[in-house]
């Protein structure tokens, strides 16, 4: 949607392949696919949960997907 939005993607993508690289990564749920056909996954890497680490990191915001909830806002 912006740039910065575009911005935070790519800094996710790049956290994402630091924390998976050389790590043992192990599917922990399968929750089927978004409305875009994409995997709704829990992965874990190294044991340490991929979404929790990248929330804790900033690289990523928590959405109740599944409840409904509206796609966090990253623009202003």
């Amino acid at each position: 949607q912006c740039h910065d939005e575009r911005m935070k993607a790519d800094a996710a993508r790049s956290a994402v392949r630091m924390l998976t690289g050389t790590a043992k990564v192990e599917i922990r749920q399968y929750h089927g696919t978004d409305k875009y056909g994409r995997e709704l996954l829990t992965l874990s890497a190294d044991g340490r949960d991929v979404a929790s680490a990248l929330v804790s990191s900033g690289d990523l915001k928590r959405w109740n997907y599944e409840g409904g909830a509206p796609k966090p806002k990253w623009c202003d």
